[in-house]
């Protein structure tokens, strides 16, 4: 992962070689996946929760229409920054509808069915 920018290398060297712990902002303790840093994406897990939720319901609902295509699915992801300077994580979640194959007036009427249901605090892109 490399070494926080906002430790000081030398000091953090000099305490390691005389067997001391490092503590801290930056530091994760060996087993832990958490750093100590401000984060936006509180609401990440909730958002992600949610949106599985309500899509399974609406996706059932159109699944007839949307076996008439080739591909049509969504796809979630999020990405994570950590700025070293600031010792801050972002999240930035972009839900992407995919829809291929059939007529396009079959492909039109998924596609805006998707547009309807398919909201919350992520950005939608097709």
């Amino acid at each position: 992962m490399g070494h926080p920018s906002n430790r000081k290398i030398e000091e953090d060297i000099d305490n390691l070689l005389k067997g001391e712990k490092l503590t801290g902002a930056g530091c994760v303790v060996a087993g832990e996946d958490t750093v100590e840093a401000v984060s936006d994406c509180k609401g990440t897990v909730e958002d992600v929760e949610n949106f599985k939720a309500s899509t399974k319901t609406w996706v059932g609902e159109i699944k007839e229409k949307a076996s008439k295509m080739q591909r049509a699915f969504l796809v979630m992801t999020c990405d994570q920054v950590y700025n070293f300077s600031k010792d801050s994580v972002s999240c930035d979640i972009t839900v992407h509808t995919v829809i291929m194959g059939g007529e396009e007036a079959e492909r039109a009427a998924v596609h805006e069915e998707c547009k309807k249901k398919n909201q919350g605090p992520w950005k939608n892109r097709d």
